[in-house]
């Protein structure tokens, strides 16, 4: 049996509740049957808003660079996996190629490696009501 990749789609919505963004959460084996399933989607990608792209439960790796990402994606980056040595790898050829990075969960305290350019930083408010220590 095969395995796939699933998404599912959250819109990302303000305090207006307008729709600002799209978020697609790919849930795959690993990260090459994500990046297929990611290119098959050219034909159909969203474009009126930025697409956050989250990687699941998968631990982002430089197998992510072959995905031919579209202008308006940005790559989910979560705080918990900046310890791993391959997600450290990927943030400066992300940022090479112009792809947009967001850190998710991220917490006061937590250690962030120098010279990245975070477009977002998500975290949860109900925790951290104040954005205190928060790159950028």
């Amino acid at each position: 049996m095969s395995q796939t990749t699933f998404l599912t789609r959250e819109p990302v919505v303000n305090k207006n509740r307008a729709i600002t963004a799209n978020r697609l959460i790919a849930q795959g084996p690993n990260i090459t049957a994500v990046v297929d399933t990611l290119n098959s989607l050219s034909d159909i990608w969203p474009s009126h808003h930025p697409v956050f792209v989250s990687l699941g439960r998968l631990v982002p790796t430089p197998e992510l660079m072959n995905w031919a990402a579209p202008a308006n994606a940005m790559v989910e980056i979560p705080a918990q996996a900046l310890a791993h040595p391959q997600t450290l790898a990927l943030l400066p050829q992300l940022q090479a190629a112009g792809i947009s990075m967001c850190l998710t969960w991220f917490a006061n305290g937590t250690a962030l490696p120098p010279n990245v350019d975070w477009r977002f930083v998500l975290m949860d408010a109900r925790k951290q009501p104040a954005p205190t220590g928060s790159p950028g």
